[in-house]
């Protein structure tokens, strides 16, 4: 980031050793700060209603307790304004796509490298999604099902504006704002989406865009 605002994260991990080695990480980067860690995600839920949200949550996905997925669901559902980043051994397109119904905007390895994760604190405090090459090969392959319907499917300039705007989760009027069109029209755009796409939820419409690099 190029300004001079520490951003906070939380940590949620049942290992203490990779949780505090990756807190020395983040407090490298500069203008990053730790300032909650959990070992599992009913810990996480005990501590966030106690102090301040951080803006990041990177979470591990198979813990004790409460596990990853609900967890995230929680969080996400309870504090929108958390962007939360699921960081795993699980490498499974079953187990990422699951993370990212739960409302997760980006999925990393433990592999991952360290630029890797910097860039994803960077796309999600942009609002933007993050997954590395890797990670979206696995996404396109677990959402490969009506692949022959959706090769038919042709979007315009406009909808595919849309359809990315939209998977920024910005409300209706944001959209419009950017887009110059009245709320009508956004609504427009987002039930031919629906339609085209065979979907009825924003789940489907990310899904949808991050298969065909539209992210």
């Amino acid at each position: 980031m190029k300004n001079n605002r520490l951003y906070t994260v939380g940590l949620v991990d049942d290992h203490v050793l990779l949780r505090n080695a990756l807190a020395s990480l983040i407090h490298s980067f500069g203008n990053y700060k730790v300032v909650l860690e959990a070992s599992s995600g009913k810990e996480l839920l005990a501590l966030v209603n106690k102090k301040k949200l951080p803006d990041i949550l990177v979470t591990d996905i198979s813990m004790p307790d409460m596990d990853g997925f609900e967890m995230c669901g929680t969080v996400t559902q309870q504090y929108p304004s958390i962007k939360v980043l699921a960081l795993s051994m699980h490498n499974e397109e079953s187990v990422i796509i699951r993370m990212i119904q739960a409302g997760a905007k980006g999925y990393l390895l433990k592999s991952a490298s360290v630029q890797e994760i910097r860039q994803a604190f960077t796309n999600l405090l942009k609002d933007e999604y993050y997954f590395p090459a890797e990670i979206n090969k696995k996404i396109a392959f677990g959402i490969q099902r009506g692949t022959d319907d959706e090769e038919s499917i042709i979007l315009n300039d406009r909808e595919k504006e849309f359809l990315k705007l939209i998977c920024l989760e910005l409300s209706h009027k944001e959209i419009g704002t950017r887009m110059n069109i009245s709320k009508r029209t956004v609504d427009y755009y987002r039930d031919a989406l629906f339609r085209k796409l065979n979907t009825k939820s924003r789940v489907g419409l990310v899904k949808y865009a991050i298969k065909h690099n539209l992210l």
